[in-house]
């Protein structure tokens, strides 16, 4: 006979009131600020939207952003051509999408995003090469909290174009799927690409 293991369950009681030792209305107005605080750090800390939304509410300021971003790619060499028709049915299925977003910066001014969705390589590429060595957002967010509360002075600095740099073995390449309006940005940034448009 077997029994089954004692699995710990905090549903149904409010002990966190009872431990805070307050009362139901005190709890409540907590509960309130809490939220707020919460709505007010995502919004400082995570301000961007995908690129197609922030054209539809910021429109040619959103444009110009995308198209900067597009140029960089093009400027570093990071973008090049490629013929469709080259690819083997595989190798366009494994094509990346390219995920484009706009982030309004806290100096007011508007940046473009682009990179790679490599969510779809997790079916055939190992996960020990598949690691990004980044920041997780638990780290994050500890980080900021721990500097919030010890009073920490903080600094804000870039590394331009900082995930460009990486270098990609001379054997292997991806391949980037371009969609939407962003074929027409990234054909103002380069003629060339009109080509290749499907």
């Amino acid at each position: 006979m077997t029994t089954q293991p004692n699995i710990a369950s905090f549903g149904g009681k409010k002990y966190h009131v009872n431990m805070l030792n307050i009362g139901q209305d005190a709890f409540a107005k907590f509960e309130q600020v809490k939220i707020g605080l919460y709505s007010t750090a995502v919004g400082i800390c995570f301000n961007q939207m995908t690129a197609s939304q922030g054209i539809k509410v910021f429109r040619e300021k959103a444009v110009a952003a995308m198209f900067k971003e597009y140029k960089q790619l093009d400027d570093i060499n990071v973008l090049g051509k490629l013929d469709p028709d080259s690819l083997t049915h595989e190798q366009k299925r494994n094509a990346l999408r390219a995920v484009n977003l706009i982030k309004l910066k806290h100096d007011g001014k508007m940046k473009g995003r682009t990179c790679a969705d490599g969510s779809t390589q997790r079916k055939y590429v190992p996960r020990d090469e598949a690691s990004s060595p980044t920041l997780s957002l638990e780290a994050l967010m500890t980080i900021l909290l721990i500097n919030a509360y010890e009073e920490r002075d903080t600094a804000i600095f870039n590394v331009p174009r900082a995930y460009l740099h990486a270098k990609i073995p001379d054997d292997k390449f991806a391949s980037l799927k371009i969609r939407g309006e962003f074929v027409d940005i990234m054909c103002a940034v380069n003629q060339e690409y009109k080509d290749d448009v499907r």
